[in-house]
């Protein structure tokens, strides 16, 4: 889209966990938002079936087409389904939390067919829920407010996959 975004990795948590983030930018449609720090994603749009037609769709327009989004659409059934979590007095990470990682990269001798084997690791999905959010009318400074679902996905990416 027009309104560009900076993505950037913001590092977390003594195991280095790091997520990917984006800024949005000057010239932003909603002022209110300009130069604030939030997760990738969007809106969905007519031609959007399903949310993970959702995610799958922004994440090519804010990530410029990166190929493991591909293998998420290929392995759609391979995504675990955590939204029970929405529903829990649990914490959100715990011992009983599914914790999920990407297929390993094996060891190959050739740097090439290493190459090779890194574009075919599967990013690790978990669907988290829904929630619905709500921007008022004074917000988005035009004369009604806008309500929307918003489907909150969880992807583990290897850094090769970063971009």
């Amino acid at each position: 889209d027009n309104n560009d975004i900076n993505n950037n990795a913001i590092g977390a948590s003594k195991e280095n966990i790091q997520y990917l983030v984006q800024m949005k930018s000057h010239d932003y449609p909603i002022e209110a938002y300009r130069g604030t720090v939030c997760l990738l994603g969007g809106n969905a749009n007519k031609n959007d079936e399903t949310p993970l037609d959702t995610l799958l769709r922004e994440l090519n327009e804010e990530l410029r087409d990166p190929t493991w989004v591909t293998l998420i659409r290929d392995n759609a059934a391979s995504i675990v389904d955590d939204s029970s979590l929405q529903f829990t007095e649990r914490p959100l990470v715990d011992n009983s939390t599914t914790r999920i990682i990407p297929a390993s990269s094996l060891q190959y001798s050739g740097e090439m067919e290493q190459r090779q084997r890194q574009q075919q690791i599967i990013p690790a999905v978990r669907y988290l829920g829904t929630t619905m959010h709500f921007q008022s009318s004074a917000l988005l400074r035009k004369p009604n407010p806008y309500a929307f679902l918003c489907a909150l996905y969880e992807i583990t990416l290897l850094p090769h996959q970063l971009p």
